[in-house]
């Protein structure tokens, strides 16, 4: 897929920019995620499933995440897959949930689904956030590049 650079002017003409759309749920996901810990943090006792080292550093993740994408900031897109993947896997590593143990062949155990379903949303928000217009006309200031029928 090939882009072509607009000026910050442009950008803001451009009728795919600003938030909207998949955005709007993407942004509330994140907003959950960091009342979730936000409360967890508060109410963190023995029966916590993650450390506390790990619900901060969802925090301060989250928290990053969402001001440079209200803020508009040109390197939100790469933020916010690192912070996807970062805070995922780390949740994954650092509670039970990484910890399959033997399990009926029968049986799905429910661990492997959760680890399958963030593989899965993990992808599909990688994917998203390199290609939609709307991420690159915002947040990068390009557009998709039309091609020119008179080239070939």
């Amino acid at each position: 897929m090939s882009w072509r650079p607009l000026s910050a002017a442009e950008a803001k003409r451009h009728p795919r920019y600003g938030v909207a759309g998949w955005l709007y749920f993407f942004f509330g996901a994140v907003v959950f995620a960091l009342i979730a810990d936000a409360v967890e943090w508060l109410q963190y006792s023995e029966g916590s499933d993650r450390p506390a080292w790990l619900i901060a550093t969802a925090i301060g993740v989250h928290l990053a995440i969402l001001v440079a994408g209200i803020r508009k900031w040109r390197w939100f897109p790469e933020l916010a897959i690192g912070g996807i993947w970062l805070t995922g896997a780390l949740g994954q590593i650092y509670t039970q949930h990484a910890q399959l143990g033997p399990m009926p062949t029968d049986v799905v155990d429910p661990r492997q689904v959760g680890l399958v379903a963030f593989v899965f949303l993990s992808l599909l928000l990688t994917w998203l956030l390199l290609a939609s217009e709307r991420v690159n006309v915002t947040y990068k200031h390009r557009c998709r590049a039309v091609a020119d029928p008179a080239e070939g």
